[in-house]
């Protein structure tokens, strides 16, 4: 079961959902060590994919990573900038890359980012919203990123999928 809140920005505020996405790479960019992939969706994963439409991990590769055996021990030498703090970077460039050619925009089309160590993703979706859905109802970031929203003007709905069926719930406002 999948527990989902959909973020729906006032219909006066057509920069809103742009906003909300830069706040969040730019939290990303804050937050080294966060593991991160992105599936560009309908429509530009048309176009950005040459066949399937796969995430990509923004995380970094193994390679960035120091050697299993050092994992954990005191670093002896320069210290080298974790992959993962590039995470939020590397999404804004490839998202940049692919607005001014056509190939999708944010609001418009879909992207799914994942961060598997919160256990949420994040999906700006194609009808000018974003949906938040983890596996927990109790996930903390469910409920944090549902309060940011009511308190910048946009509702907050949740909505629980059953397999391919959805139930939307409705919750009063602010509550």
């Amino acid at each position: 079961m999948k527990h989902e809140i959909i973020g729906t920005p006032p219909e006066d505020d057509a920069d809103a959902v742009r906003r909300d996405f830069e706040t969040f790479v730019r939290d990303l960019e804050a937050t080294p060590g966060r593991r991160v992939s992105v599936v560009f969706g309908f429509a530009w994963g048309n176009e950005v994919y040459a066949s399937d439409w796969l995430a990509l991990d923004l995380t970094g590769s193994e390679q960035d990573r120091p050697p299993r055996h050092a994992r954990g021990r005191a670093r002896t030498g320069p210290r080298r900038e974790p992959s993962a703090r590039r995470s939020g970077s590397e999404l804004r460039v490839r998202v940049d890359a692919a607005e001014p050619g056509g190939l999708g925009a944010i609001g418009s089309d879909d992207l799914h980012i994942t961060l598997p160590d919160l256990r949420v993703e994040r999906r700006y979706c194609h009808e000018d919203d974003v949906h938040l859905i983890a596996d927990d109802r109790s996930n903390a970031c469910l409920e944090a990123q549902r309060q940011k929203w009511l308190d910048s003007g946009w509702e907050a709905l949740p909505r629980t999928r059953l397999s391919d069926e959805v139930r939307i719930e409705t919750l009063p406002v602010g509550k």
